[in-house]
């Protein structure tokens, strides 16, 4: 069997098999994380910030000042949401 098809019928596998799931309450390690129609599901919430031209910033600046920026924003960001002064 070619890759092709190898990839196909596991495709379809995952699209069509019951799903095996189990409650987490941490984020899981890697080491227990399965293939296949295995699922870990858990309640969170998931924050995207982005610094605006951050690209630009990592090119024009020692990676030391960048990374302390970041820092900064990320700790400012985090008390703020977490409502503690």
């Amino acid at each position: 069997m070619g890759m092709f098809e190898d990839l196909s019928s596991d495709v379809s596998r995952f699209m069509s098999g019951e799903w095996d799931t189990q409650n987490a309450y941490v984020v899981p390690e890697a080491s227990a994380l399965r293939l296949g129609n295995h699922a870990k599901t858990l309640k969170a919430v998931v924050l995207y910030a982005d610094i605006s031209d951050s690209t630009s910033l990592v090119d024009k600046h020692q990676p030391r000042l960048v990374a302390a920026m970041f820092k900064a924003f990320l700790h400012c960001a985090a008390r703020k949401l977490l409502k503690k002064s």
